[in-house]
């Protein structure tokens, strides 16, 4: 057999195995203990219902590592695909933003509104935050899609001579593809591990503050302290990658400083907390490809003899978990759909961990779930592209149906928009 033979047997065996969905890895979903299996998990829009008036939605997006600082068009084809799940359209944005050049203005149609720009001390270039309106028609929910887009904190680190390696041998392609992929993705998770954190953090907390409706207090350089803003709306959190433990890392330190020597207080008595009240209105996050596994390392200093005995190990999802239960208990006359935790990972991920029981007190009210799912083809077991496995997820129409509209044990339940 010539080469155009052996080239035509492999398209055919891969068209047979795309067909057959042998290549892909099904959709599976593994509980965490104590909760029940088969599972169900509620998406943003209960399948088979209708978007409905007088129900404001916001949405908050942070993203993980590897992100661009230019990368303005990062989540929305996810944005767009719940925009029609919920009967709302982007608005466009008055004033048009110019952004910096070689930068995407428009992004799928979408003119790309100017961001808030959150300086923080310790980082050359701000954080930016996208606040994009989606409005429907009729009198339809509208929805408030935010992005955290922190990856301006990290790009100058990632463009030294030293992390680049101006000048160095020359390198095997395997070995050029694994050092690109350790400058651009593994410095966001070293820097974030280290006291580059201090610097970091706060861009999230900001950003709260930016989401509820608040305004940082400008004589706060770490933005702990909000002013104003409000738990009426709605609120579903989406993460991915390092991004969810940026988000209970920030509501931990939120908690901490607002509670010194306190312990656990009442939201009521934290008026400039922006994490409190943006929990007491969410009922949902959904944490695609998250790192809670290996960043949790980064706090240890030393090995517990059991679970959660070590009290200087700090677990931020059980910080945010036992935070979140605090303000809704708080507020018993919000409808309340249950608090839940999905974290979505292709299983060829690297960069993706399962949250155990050891993580979190799933005892305390919160459904916690892992769904595995193939964002990325799995040819025939032997090998999967790790570096698609973790960036497809915000492209994927069945993780973004699962945050749309939820699932059914094992099976992803599909809205009629």
């Amino acid at each position: 057999m010539g080469h155009r033979g052996i080239l035509n047997s492999i398209r055919v065996a891969a068209a047979l195995c795309l067909l057959l969905t042998g290549c892909l890895a099904p959709p599976s979903v593994v509980s965490v203990p104590p909760s029940d299996t088969p599972i169900n998990l509620s998406g943003i829009l209960p399948p088979g219902s209708a978007p409905e008036a007088n129900d404001p939605i916001r949405i908050l997006f942070i993203h993980g590592i590897g992100a661009d600082a230019t990368n303005y068009c990062l989540p929305v084809p996810l944005m767009l695909h719940l925009a029609k799940v919920l009967g709302a359209q982007p608005q466009t944005a008055t004033p048009p933003w110019m952004p910096p050049k070689g930068s995407a203005s428009v992004c799928s149609g979408v003119p790309v509104p100017e961001p808030i720009q959150i300086r923080v001390t310790g980082a050359p270039d701000p954080a930016l935050l996208f606040h994009y309106r989606l409005d429907g028609d009729g009198g339809k929910r509208t929805v408030d899609f935010w992005f955290l887009l922190w990856a301006p904190l990290t790009q100058t680190w990632k463009e030294t001579p030293s992390v680049m390696e101006d000048g160095h041998p020359p390198w095997a392609v395997a070995t050029e593809l694994a050092k690109g992929f350790m400058q651009t993705h593994l410095t966001d998770v070293v820097l974030y591990g280290g006291t580059y954190r201090a610097v970091m953090r706060p861009s999230v907390e900001a950003a709260l503050c930016y989401v509820v409706g608040g305004q940082p207090d400008p004589a706060d350089p770490n933005y702990r302290d909000c002013d104003g803003g409000t738990a009426a709306k709605r609120t579903v959190v989406i993460t991915h990658s390092m991004g969810g433990y940026m988000l209970f890392d920030a509501v931990a330190d939120l908690k901490a400083h607002h509670s010194p020597g306190m312990g656990t207080a009442a939201p009521a008595s934290h008026p400039r907390d922006a994490s409190a009240k943006l929990l007491s209105s969410t009922d949902q996050v959904f944490m695609l490809a998250n790192q809670l596994a290996l960043l949790d390392l980064t706090t240890a200093t030393a090995f517990p003899s059991a679970p959660g005995d070590d009290p200087a190990h700090v677990k931020p999802l059980r910080a945010f978990a036992d935070r979140w239960k605090e303000v809704h208990d708080a507020d018993p006359t919000r409808p309340r759909r249950g608090r839940q935790i999905v974290a979505i990972s292709d299983p060829n991920d690297l960069l993706s961990f399962v949250v155990t029981a050891g993580a979190i007190d799933v005892s305390g009210g919160t459904t916690v779930a892992n769904v595995y799912l193939g964002t990325a083809p799995d040819w025939f077991g032997l090998f999967a592209s790790p570096a698609s496995a973790h960036n497809n997820y915000l492209t994927d129409t069945d993780v973004m149906d699962i945050i749309a509209c939820g699932m059914s044990g094992n099976r992803i339940l599909r809205c009629t928009p």
